[in-house]
């Protein structure tokens, strides 16, 4: 008698075949998700960048036509103080400008964060070492109630508000004086979950006079 021939998988065959499929889905999914992420990780630096250019356009707008009076207005915290005009082109009789109250721009921050505990290093700097505060930028009047300029994005580092962020070795102040007025560069989270840090700056040439020992001295500026 003849052996049964009909068409068929051995358990081998079958077994070689699930095998088979199971490398090759896995290998899908783990390009469908990489590239997933890189998505989501592209989307967020485009969140990014645009709250931080639209901060950033937001505090030049403002700060181009105000007077400084200071820098740093507290220890702990980076920070600026600085009048505007009471009402544009306000002149008083002797041609000098009338200035509104006294505002001020201070970091106040929201919470720690450390690339240990994220597994990240979120500045690339080659370790997972830093550790950064999570803050949000807050201008108070002296006439008026304190608002929140942005969400809570901005980054700063832990060891010194005034401290290295990128991971050169150099100092990363939000606020500096510049040649005829100020440079700004702030930091910012790239998504909650915190995969990474973006920058951006502005150097704003201030229309009117600085008080004598603000930013160096008086300065003139045409902008």
């Amino acid at each position: 008698m003849r052996p049964d021939r009909r068409a068929g998988f051995s358990l081998l065959e079958l077994m070689v075949v699930i095998v088979c499929f199971a490398i090759v889905a896995t290998l899908v999914i783990s390009v469908v998700l990489g590239a997933s992420r890189s998505a989501s990780i592209q989307t967020g630096v485009d969140v990014a960048d645009r709250n931080l250019a639209r901060v950033v356009d937001d505090l030049r707008s403002r700060l181009r036509s105000a007077r400084m009076e200071s820098l740093a207005e507290a220890p702990d915290m980076p920070g600026l103080s600085y009048r505007l005009p009471a009402e544009t082109d306000d002149i008083d009789d002797d041609g000098e400008v009338q200035w509104g109250p006294l505002r001020r721009l201070q970091f106040e921050m929201v919470e720690a964060i450390d690339e240990a505990s994220h597994g990240t290093d979120l500045n690339g700097d080659g370790d997972r070492t830093d550790r950064f505060l999570r803050c949000q930028l807050i201008e108070s009047i002296d006439d008026g109630d304190p608002r929140v300029i942005s969400g809570s994005s901005f980054v700063l580092d832990a060891t010194s508000p005034y401290g290295d962020i990128d991971g050169d070795g150099q100092p990363d102040p939000p606020f500096t004086p510049a040649d005829g007025g100020l440079r700004i560069v702030l930091w910012s989270l790239i998504r909650a979950d915190v995969t990474g840090l973006r920058s951006a700056h502005a150097e704003i040439t201030l229309r009117n006079r600085q008080e004598e020992g603000v930013f160096g001295g008086p300065t003139n500026a045409t902008n």
